[in-house]
Order: structure tokens, then C-alpha cells, then sequence
């Protein structure tokens, strides 16, 4: 009978760094722009004919429809499956508090096409200049 002879080689391991951007992960905040704010005003959270809510991707060159759902890791509707949950997006008093626990909704609101004429995101890290 033959024996086999077996040879061990050394294998040099390279550690290699995530790649990974980090998220931002604060509660934030949203005001109305309105001078005089409703009781409550009811955000449009996903794409319709009547209200579209499109956001124009710049890598592909496409228009990518939005929906909130909150059991969903992404705020556009191609990346979301059937059994998405809708929730309505009330601003009370004027206000929105969004917890940092709730990413997909800060996603969402960032993408909005409303963020900036409707609403804005209230910085707190922002120093008053007198």
C-alpha cells in the first residue's frame, strides 16, 4: 500500500476593512414650512397617479417610485415585496418626531419630493447666527 503524502502549506490571511457606510442613527425632527400649521396634515407615503412621488435615481437614470411601508427595509416600491404595511405620515401641531429606530421612514422622508417645500428637517446641531 502507497501512502500519501500530504504537505501543509501557510496561508498568509489579509484583514479586510467593511466597506459598509456608516448610518447616521439620531432621532430627528420635521416641521411644516406653513406659517400657520394645521392640528394634523396626513402626508402622501406612496406613489399614485394623482400624487406621484417619484425619485429620480442618478446612477441609473430612472425614476423610482416611493412607499412607506414600516415593515420594509427600503423606501422605494421595486425593492419592496407584496405583504408591505402602509402607515400614514401625520404631522401634528406641525411637527413629526421620527426615532432613530425607524430608518426607513428618515430614508423616506429625505427622498420625498415634498422635503424642502413642505416640510424641512429641524437641525439641532445647527448654531444660530445672530
Amino acid at each position: 500500500m502507497k501512502k500519501d503524502k500530504t504537505s501543509t502549506k501557510k496561508v498568509d490571511t489579509v484583514k479586510v476593512k467593511s466597506t459598509k457606510p456608516k448610518l447616521n442613527l439620531e432621532d430627528k425632527a420635521y416641521k411644516l414650512t406653513r406659517e400657520v400649521a394645521p392640528l394634523s396634515l396626513i402626508l402622501a407615503s406612496r406613489h399614485t397617479n394623482r400624487v406621484p412621488l417619484l425619485y429620480f435615481d442618478e446612477d441609473t437614470g430612472v425614476n423610482r417610485p416611493l412607499r412607506y411601508a414600516r415593515n420594509q427595509n427600503s423606501p422605494f416600491q421595486d425593492e419592496q415585496d407584496d405583504n408591505a404595511i402602509l402607515e400614514p405620515i401625520v404631522f401634528e401641531d406641525g411637527f413629526l418626531f421620527v426615532p432613530r429606530t425607524n430608518q426607513v421612514l428618515q430614508k423616506f422622508l429625505s427622498y420625498h419630493p415634498g422635503n424642502g417645500k413642505i416640510f424641512v428637517e429641524i437641525n439641532k446641531r445647527k448654531k444660530l447666527k445672530i
